[in-house]
């Protein structure tokens, strides 16, 4: 490569950092000046600080906090475009349900994936089901019952029929992986609040 051609492809390379430097700290008070000619790939440009970005959170935050509606229409609309996102939050935490016996440790990351994924989709299934049945004069004790029942007796199955688990194993594995489940939509709202609020 000649040498007019790595001096255009460096311009291009400072113009690009720039213009991301600029995306994410708009106010550039207290710059920090770098020789960008003779900065390699591993040096961090910094423009803007610690202050710009204090700046960034609290008008992320001030925005929110005066449109709540704006939030909640993002929260819904994130909810669904990252709903995959429980697919890999979720299968951690059901390997570490076979973690301690060496017989379970031949269950591989894709049985778990099967496993995460049908439970899912059968929940998601369960849940339209019975938002659709609701307004057609399902009485609401019912369908609390259902939410009670259904998801238990639903994993406890999946999980002794797809691990070929025994009675007692199945069991306390399904109070353990309905612990973990809630910790999964912890992580999962938490990372939706994220993306509402600062997205």
């Amino acid at each position: 490569m000649d040498v007019d051609s790595r001096i255009r492809t460096k311009e291009n390379e400072i113009a690009i950092e720039e213009r991301l430097t600029r995306g994410f700290f708009p106010e550039r008070d207290a710059v920090a000046t770098v020789d960008l000619s003779r900065a390699g790939k591993s040096d961090f440009v910094i423009l803007g600080g610690a202050d710009s970005l204090n700046n960034w959170f609290n008008n992320a935050y001030k925005h929110a906090k005066e449109n709540p509606k704006l939030l909640l229409y993002k929260l819904q609309s994130n909810a669904y475009k990252f709903s995959w996102l429980l697919i890999p939050i979720s299968i951690p935490l059901v390997w570490l349900l076979f973690l301690h016996r060496r017989r379970y440790r031949e269950f591989t990351a894709y049985d778990h994936t099967v496993f995460v994924t049908y439970s899912i989709a059968f929940m998601s299934l369960a849940a339209i089901a019975l938002s659709l049945l609701r307004p057609l004069g399902l009485p609401g004790g019912i369908a609390l019952l259902a939410i009670l029942i259904v998801p238990p007796v639903h994993i406890y199955r999946q999980l002794k029929g797809a691990y070929g688990l025994s009675r007692a194993s199945a069991l306390w594995r399904t109070a353990a992986l309905i612990v973990l489940s809630l910790v999964a939509i912890a992580l999962f709202s938490a990372i939706l609040l994220f993306l509402g609020v600062f997205g």
